[in-house]
C-alpha cells in the first residue's frame, strides 16, 4: 500500500467515523493539508469538491489553520464562503477542526483541517465528539505523512552517491539536501579525528557555499559546541544566542542572525560492540530570516537518520584506506617491499574503479574521470616500484664494490 495509501485509508476511516457516529451523523466531510490539498472526502456532492482550496484568513478552513481553533459558521451568511461551492441548499452549517499535534517543545503544530457540514446547528456534544476524534487521529496521520517525506529524502542518497566523484562531493550534496528538507539555509559537517595526542575537527562540507570555512582545521577544544556533541553522543538542539555551551558563538551568531542549532554526532561502532566512536558532527542552523523557530520532532528524526548514513560513508572511507595503509606501511618491510605492496594496492584499486565505472557509464557523470585518475595512480605506483628496484640494485653494487 505504501505511505500514500496508508494516509488515504486512515483519513477515510476517520471521516467515516464522523459519518456513523451516533452523535454526529454529519452530511458531508473533508480533510485537507495546510496547503489546501484534499486528502479524503465523503457525503453530499463530495465528488464536486475542489482538489485544492485557498488556506488563509479569507476562508473558513484557513482561519481554523491560522488560529489553531475550531470555527463554526452558517455558510449561507458567511461572506468567506462561496455559496456556489455547495449547490445543495440543505447544507447550512460548517464546523472546521484544526488537526493539532504537540511538538517536543510543547508547542501546538497544525498540519491539516477537517471540515464537517450539517443541515442542522451543531450541539455541544457533537462539537466535543468531533474534537475528540480529531485529537485521536491527528498524531497517527502526522507520523505517517512526515515519515513518508523523510523516506523520500533518504531514498535520494544512493542517487547522490552514484552521481558524485568524491566523498567531499557526496557530503556537499548531502548538506544541501538536508537544508532543503529542514527548511533552513545553513548546514555543515565536521569531521572529528585524533592528531598529536588530542582531538581535532575539520569542516568538510557546508551550505551556503562560500560562507563556511571548508577545510578549517582546529583543535576540538576551540569549538565547545562541537566538543559537547562529541562528549554527549546524542542529538541536541541549542539556542546559539543564550546557551552557555555556545558562548564562543554568541557574537558570531548575532552577526549572522543564527538563532538555533541542531547537533547530531556521527557515530561508528568499534571492535567492542558496546562501545562507539564519534567521527564527526552534523549541524543545522535556524537563522532569523528562516520561516521557523525550532525543529519539529519529525525533522529531528530525519536529521538523526541522515546522520547515520553520513557516518557510514566516513566510516567506510576510513576503514578502506586504513586497510591499504596497514598493508603497505610496515616498519619491518624493506623499501622494495613497500613499493611492491604500494603498486599491488594501486593496481587493485584501479581494477575495482574501472569495473565500477564500466557498469555506471550511463549513470555516473564522473566515471571516465575516475577511471583516468585511478590509471594515473597505478602508473605512479609502478614508477615508484621501478625506481626503488633500481636504487636497491645500485646500492647492492656499491656494497659489493666496497666489501
Amino acid at each position: 500500500m505504501g505511505f500514500e495509501g496508508t494516509v488515504q485509508l486512515i483519513a477515510q476511516q476517520f471521516i467515516q467515523f464522523l459519518k456513523v457516529d451516533e452523535f454526529l451523523k454529519v452530511d458531508r466531510c473533508s480533510m485537507r493539508w495546510p496547503d489546501g490539498k484534499k486528502i479524503a472526502a465523503y457525503g453530499t456532492e463530495a465528488e464536486n469538491m475542489k482538489e485544492k482550496i485557498i488556506m488563509d484568513e479569507t476562508t473558513v478552513a484557513g482561519q481554523a489553520l491560522i488560529t489553531k481553533d475550531i470555527v463554526i459558521t452558517d455558510i449561507t451568511k458567511d461572506p468567506r464562503y462561496d455559496p456556489g461551492y455547495i449547490k445543495n441548499a440543505e447544507l447550512k452549517y460548517l464546523l472546521a477542526l484544526p488537526l493539532i499535534i504537540k511538538t517536543d517543545t510543547g508547542e501546538d503544530e497544525v498540519f491539516g483541517v477537517v471540515q464537517v457540514y450539517s443541515k442542522n446547528p451543531f450541539s455541544d456534544t457533537q462539537i466535543s465528539t468531533a474534537k475528540m476524534l480529531a485529537q485521536t487521529a491527528a498524531p497517527t496521520l502526522y507520523l505517517i505523512e512526515s515519515s513518508k517525506e523523510s523516506r523520500k529524502a533518504m531514498r535520494k542518497l544512493p542517487k547522490v552517491i552514484l552521481h558524485c566523484r568524491s566523498l567531499e562531493e557526496i557530503f556537499l550534496h548531502s548538506v544541501d539536501e538536508i537544508a532543503v528538507r529542514l527548511g533552513v539555509k545553513s548546514c555543515l559537517i565536521y569531521h572529528v579525528f585524533p592528531k598529536d595526542g588530542e582531538q581535532w575537527c575539520k569542516i568538510t562540507a557546508g551550505v551556503p557555499k562560500g560562507e563556511h570555512q571548508i577545510g578549517l582545521l582546529d583543535p576540538l577544544s576551540k569549538h565547545p559546541d562541537i566538543e559537547l556533541a562529541v562528549t554527549e553522543k546524542k542529538l541536541a538542539v541549542r539556542d546559539l544566542m543564550t546557551d552557555e555551551k555556545t558562548a564562543h558563538l554568541h557574537d558570531w551568531a548575532e552577526r549572522k542572525g543564527i538563532r538555533r542549532g541542531m547537533y547530531c554526532p556521527l557515530i561508528m561502532n568499534v571492535d567492542d560492540k558496546d562501545k562507539v566512536k564519534v567521527i564527526g558532527v552534523l549541524v543545522a542552523e535556524i537563522r532569523k530570516d528562516d520561516d521557523k523557530d525550532n525543529f519539529s520532532a519529525e525533522e529531528r528524526s530525519f536529521f538523526y537518520d541522515y546522520s547515520i548514513s553520513i557516518a557510514d560513508l566516513i566510516c567506510h572511507d576510513e576503514i578502506t584506506f586504513q586497510e591499504v595503509r596497514d598493508k603497505i606501511v610496515n616498519p619491518s618491510s624493506s623499501a622494495g617491499g613497500f613499493a611492491k605492496l604500494l603498486f599491488k594496492e594501486m593496481a587493485w584499486l584501479q581494477e575495482n574503479i574501472e569495473n565500477f565505472c564500466k557498469n555506471n557509464q550511463g549513470t555516473c557523470p564522473g566515471a571516465k574521470k575516475m577511471c583516468k585518475s585511478a590509471d594515473q595512480l597505478r602508473s605512479y605506483a609502478k614508477t615508484i616500484y621501478t625506481n626503488v628496484e633500481t636504487i636497491q640494485e645500485s646500492l647492492s653494487e656499491v656494497k659489493q664494490t666496497h666489501s
